[in-house]
């Protein structure tokens, strides 16, 4: 696996200022060499370049991705409504799920790192699971994400939510990101 461009992922970001948090993520993905977070999810320095081609956003830049998965979705900060994202709120922006055929767009967590529960799941094709609000149930077998899982309640204190799609939903109720 070849190491993330930080400073194409950056240009993303307002102020090319990666969130901390994502950031963390990131250098723990280089020094791990771990990137199977959950099924298809992948961090991608090149994720926000999809988002600029049809169908057109609202507003380009009150989004800012950070990750993709096979089908070529997009997942990304979100100011929540149609202004530019801000350094000061980013890590607790809502994250959405762009579908690369806008068929299953969905805010899919309130924050990051509630996005980064989900991600301990291990599911396959999240964002469209959520999107579409079907049950997100583990489908990783103990121990494949173990070191991913050990490292995410370390650094962050995250754990898999119990009710994964009442995360989900509750991000749906809450657009903006001060009513998360």
């Amino acid at each position: 696996m070849n190491s993330l461009h930080f400073k194409e992922l950056a240009v993303e970001f307002p102020g090319n200022e990666i969130p901390k948090q994502l950031k963390l993520l990131c250098d723990f993905q280089d020094e791990s060499q771990f990137c199977h977070y959950s099924g298809d999810f992948i961090i991608d320095s090149h994720a926000g370049q999809s988002l600029s081609r049809p169908p057109a956003l609202p507003r380009r830049s009150s989004f800012a991705g950070f990750g993709n998965d096979d089908t070529g979705g997009v997942f990304a900060f979100w100011s929540g409504d149609e202004h530019e994202l801000e350094v000061k709120n980013m890590e607790s922006s809502p994250i959405v799920y762009i579908d690369s055929e806008a068929v299953y767009s969905s805010v899919i967590s309130c924050s990051f790192l509630d996005f980064v529960s989900l991600l301990l799941i291990g599911v396959n094709n999240l964002g469209r699971i959520a999107a579409r609000e079907e049950e997100i149930c583990r489908t990783i077998k103990n121990g494949e994400n173990h070191k991913f899982c050990e490292w995410a309640r370390l650094v962050f204190g995250v754990d898999i939510p119990v009710v994964p799609l009442e995360t989900v939903r509750t991000a749906k109720r809450r657009k903006r990101p001060e009513n998360c």
